[in-house]
């Protein structure tokens, strides 16, 4: 028997990226389903806030869309300017990667585009920025 695991709403939105507010928009619009424990004490499920997450229209055709692999895994995910940051690129770097389809993005509301941090990690030496000289 498997133990179902969740996590606090400021868990969630520091995992990605979002705010807190954000969370209860969305549950309160339906799209996200919150387990109140006591009253006043709410928990979400880590693959529905995954469920969340999808890809932008202005990403590539070819995006895969699946956010869960393994469903007992829970991603991590990552701002652009933070995406950058980690991998030593500039943003317009990383936005174009994202625009010619080389690195998936993912879109938890109109204006809100998150990156998995796996596939940050994973981005070929080739996909950095070559230093001018």
């Amino acid at each position: 028997m498997t133990t179902r695991t969740y996590e606090s709403l400021a868990q969630a939105a520091q995992r990605t990226e979002v705010s807190v507010k954000t969370l209860r928009r969305r549950i309160a619009a339906g799209q996200l389903t919150a387990y109140r424990y006591g009253p006043r004490m709410l928990r979400l499920d880590p693959r529905d806030v995954d469920q969340l997450i999808v890809a932008p229209a202005h990403c590539a055709d070819d995006v895969t869309v699946r956010i869960q692999e393994d469903p007992m895994t829970t991603n991590s995910y990552l701002s652009l300017p933070r995406a950058a940051e980690r991998r030593g690129m500039t943003l317009q770097s990383l936005r174009q990667l994202v625009a010619t389809g080389e690195l998936r993005a993912y879109s938890i509301g109109p204006r809100i585009i998150r990156v998995d941090i796996r596939d940050i990690d994973r981005l070929e030496p080739s996909a950095q920025p070559r230093a001018h000289t």
